[in-house]
């Protein structure tokens, strides 16, 4: 079977179903199938058939390769992929970790016939929406965990990730701010969203952003906060206040501030985006906007186990919530 879903391009489950004539399958696909069966002598074994119909089903937790050693390093994932685990485990479904090659359109359903497995959640959204959008064509049994994007035909679950810019930009700005730095990776869908919210604050409480001030970090956080404290100190513009698009950056941008003698909260506010368990470890303790890993986590299951059955689920966004802390109250006026 794993044979027929290389030549038809198609995932084993949909074959199957293809080949039990399942109305859930469309008409040409299922006689794609078919045809490519019949070349191969393919003959459906029911015995088989009715054992594979009981077991468990399998889902492959994908990871863009170029991005996965900086994914896996960053707690949030790390918790996300553990809200992903114990709800595999409370529903009785296996899960297969591997990564793909996101150059490649289709790496994800490449990666869900080479494990044999029913479907994939997709952890990073990044720079491929319209990779996903291209793909979904053809094949439709993955989940992508990050926004919600103008277009959209694939399945995502994330955050509400413009209402977390908000809540981040109007804190600040009520906490006297008024020359706030952004750091964002550029081109990744869901700081894109978040960067849309924050400058939406702004113009929501009458106050003017500064373009010089929205930086382009790269993905890996544990140095860009540092080098992007550097760049604004260097630049001669003033800011005093930062908001950092994940936690870890945020943290290394404190560092950063630290290094030049700058105070937070008292001359510079910092607020990040997660709430890792770290943020209310580290001094002062993380300000930050709150995404709840477990129900992504369970969402994202859900979804994907939905979409096997044939059905379509709403992407969905989860609601953000600010999480106040030491790194961005008690200012100096």
């Amino acid at each position: 079977m794993s044979d027929i879903a290389k030549l038809a391009g198609v995932s084993i489950g949909t074959v199957s179903r293809a080949l039990a004539n399942n109305p859930l399958v469309n008409k040409e696909t299922s006689q794609r199938i078919q045809r490519i069966a019949n070349a191969q002598n393919y003959k459906v074994n029911k015995q088989a058939g009715n054992l594979r119909n009981q077991r468990v089903k399998e889902v492959s937790i994908l990871i863009p390769s170029p991005d996965a050693s900086i994914l896996l390093q960053d707690p949030f994932f790390l918790e996300l992929f553990g809200g992903i685990a114990l709800e595999m485990n409370m529903t009785k479904h296996d899960i297969n970790l591997s990564g793909y090659n996101p150059v490649d359109l289709l790496g994800v359903q490449k990666s869900v016939i080479a494990n044999r497995t029913d479907g994939a959640i997709v952890i990073g959204q990044s720079d491929l929406h319209e990779t996903f959008n291209d793909l979904s064509d053809e094949f439709s049994n993955f989940v992508v965990w990050g926004g919600k994007l103008k277009g959209q035909k694939y399945c995502s679950v994330g955050s509400d990730n413009i209402k977390g810019g908000q809540l981040a930009a109007r804190h600040l700005i009520e906490q006297g701010c008024r020359k706030i730095a952004f750091l964002g990776v550029k081109g990744w869908s869901e700081c894109q969203l978040r960067l849309d919210g924050f400058l939406a604050a702004h113009e929501e409480l009458g106050v003017t952003p500064c373009a010089e001030l929205i930086l382009d970090k790269s993905p890996d956080a544990k140095m860009s906060g540092e080098l992007a404290v550097k760049q604004l100190i260097t630049s001669g513009h003033e800011f005093d206040g930062i908001f950092a698009t994940s936690d870890m950056l945020a943290i290394s941008a404190i560092t950063g501030l630290a290094k030049h003698g700058i105070k937070v909260p008292q001359q510079v506010a910092v607020v990040g985006y997660d709430d890792i368990n770290f943020a209310k470890q580290v001094w002062p303790s993380l300000t930050t906007i709150r995404q709840d890993t477990l129900a992504g986590g369970k969402t994202l299951v859900h979804h994907i186990l939905a979409i096997i059955e044939g059905k379509k689920p709403d992407s969905t966004m989860l609601p953000t919530e600010l999480i106040v802390r030491k790194s961005s109250c008690y200012r100096e006026r």
